[in-house]
């Protein structure tokens, strides 16, 4: 469970927007913080309907002017915040190539229900689209441009002046209880949402020296936020928690993500089988 912990100081005013890199676990890093903010709203009917939004929809690709949104993601090269009429804390989490590319192919083709194989992977592997993938988000550049070493120091410069924050995967979990209790949010129980099925995993290691030397400036950066996370804390008075936990379990299928989303007291949710 994703606790939140509600007793400091109140949190910021300013808005979240999350520059997602693929196949990071940014999708349940996402879903939690919205269905937390849906779920408080609901609760208190504080204050107007909070606004999120997916910055990747064709349909929606210029934001509504006017509008002030609590939480944004996307998938588009830095800069894309600026497009919206307002103040953002912004935040990304980062992961080695070798992980994330081999994940985002297997991905993909479970999505349209295509057998991984080795040519399929390799196509994958040597398109420019999909080579150094967050240097070039974070570096604000063409994805179908190859990076160059001015990229990693346009990307390394943006998070240090930039970012709110920036973590590695593994503390995606940190991240996202932070968030969460920053903004005074509901707890969040979920499963780990986006998932590549079995029957879908394949074997990446013939090809890491390939990997490596096509994104080693994909490479730097994970090394360098691996090594320094910007992960902030709070100064909690205690370790109570928000009153409400937000339940999301996946009920989706290979090719379509779905889910349901309930909500139990805190209270109940912790309480020891039996009792």
């Amino acid at each position: 469970m994703y606790r939140s912990r509600i007793d400091h100081e109140v949190g910021t005013e300013r808005a979240l927007f999350f520059y997602h890199v693929p196949k990071t676990g940014g999708v349940s890093f996402f879903t939690a913080l919205r269905h937390a903010w849906i779920e408080r709203h609901r609760m208190t009917g504080d204050g107007a309907r909070p606004e999120m939004f997916r910055y990747d929809d064709i349909a929606r690709d210029t934001p509504v002017k006017g509008l002030r949104y609590t939480l944004v993601g996307t998938h588009k090269a830095f800069g894309a915040h600026l497009k919206f009429e307002q103040p953002f804390l912004m935040t990304t989490i980062l992961r080695e190539p070798v992980a994330r590319l081999t994940s985002e192919y297997t991905y993909q083709c479970m999505r349209r229900s295509q057998p991984v194989s080795a040519a399929g992977f390799e196509s994958v592997l040597r398109s420019e689209e999909n080579t150094n993938r967050a240097v070039k988000q974070l570096g604000a550049s063409r994805f179908g441009v190859a990076a160059r070493p001015s990229t990693l120091d346009t990307a390394l410069e943006t998070l240090d002046r930039h970012f709110h924050s920036y973590v590695d995967h593994h503390l995606c979990d940190q991240l996202t209880e932070y968030y969460l209790s920053l903004y005074q949010l509901p707890n969040v129980e979920i499963d780990r949402l986006n998932s590549t099925t079995a029957r879908y995993k394949f074997d990446s290691s013939s090809y890491r020296d390939e990997i490596l030397d096509r994104n080693r400036f994909d490479q730097q950066l994970a090394d360098h936020v691996r090594s320094h996370p910007r992960l902030p804390t709070l100064a909690s008075r205690s370790e109570t928690l928000h009153p409400l936990t937000v339940i999301i379990r996946e009920t989706g299928n290979d090719t379509r993500s779905e889910g349901v989303v309930r909500s139990v007291p805190t209270s109940l949710f912790l309480k020891p089988p039996g009792s």
